[in-house]
């Protein structure tokens, strides 16, 4: 079922609820796609069958300010609006047959930061956490970039724009603000990570040059409730060759059978 949902400020927001043919009542996992992407990204689908065949009903959503079906021009994107959007379709969802508490929370890249940082917020509603190649923190992201592509970055602050084109569709393109960076630098994960109660799995690439291995060792490290950090092999960010994506989805396989 695909259903267009408005937040507070009246703006629209794509919504997809797919369920299981078979699975326990109550299992239920939101999933949010990273910077410029869209819910239909082969990370997100990749999680989402994934979980579907676990038995969990599965809300993805194109937030705002992305190549998705929801408003907003992608130069305006940021975490504090991701986190926004989040919040704005699971209150939809409080008033939906399928939700239950605890629920799941899945995101990759900036949907991974956002679903850290509802985690730490609302700690009793989430009771399983899976941050894929996750922004976990302003500083964090900063340093990856200073280590591994400083002249772009530099490039990015100067002119105040980083260009980008759809995944699927390279006619489609935009650019993200610096905004971006600057407001990043307001959150820090891995500081408030002992306040998450979720079980959590970490996923990240060993060639990630963004989610870097750090940051999520970092972040691993912050974590006082059940957890595991994975790094897929010969992976980067995008988890771009069939081999990451069978090795993304048979490892989400086997942790989420382990919480049955």
């Amino acid at each position: 079922m695909k259903t267009f949902i408005r937040n507070a400020e009246g703006q629209k927001l794509s919504v997809v609820v797919e369920q299981p043919e078979t699975g326990a009542a109550g299992r239920l996992v939101f999933i949010q796609h990273g910077l410029s992407s869209f819910k239909e990204y082969y990370v997100i689908r990749c999680a989402a069958e994934t979980f579907l065949a676990n038995g969990y009903t599965v809300v993805t959503f194109d937030s705002r300010y992305s190549f998705g079906e929801s408003d907003g021009n992608l130069r305006d994107s940021t975490l504090t609006a991701a986190v926004e959007d989040l919040e704005t379709v699971i209150d939809w969802a409080k008033s939906q047959d399928f939700y239950a508490e605890p629920f799941a929370l899945c995101g990759h890249s900036l949907g991974g930061g956002s679903v850290l940082y509802y985690a730490e917020r609302h700690p009793e509603r989430v009771g399983l956490l899976v941050p894929l190649g996750a922004m976990v923190g302003g500083k964090y992201y900063l340093r990856s970039y200073m280590l591994n592509n400083r002249e772009f970055f530099e490039k990015w602050r100067e002119t105040g724009r980083r260009h980008c084109r759809k995944q699927n569709d390279k006619s489609v393109e935009g650019w993200v603000s610096f905004d971006f960076v600057t407001d990043l630098q307001n959150y820090d994960m891995v500081f408030d990570g002992g306040k998450i109660k979720a079980a959590t799995l970490l996923v990240t690439g060993e060639k990630d040059l963004s989610s870097t291995v750090y940051n999520n060792e970092r972040m691993y490290a912050a974590l006082t409730a059940p957890k595991e950090l994975v790094v897929i092999k010969d992976c980067p960010h995008t988890f771009d060759s069939d081999q990451n994506r069978k090795d993304l989805c048979e490892t989400l396989d086997r942790w989420l059978k382990t919480k049955v």
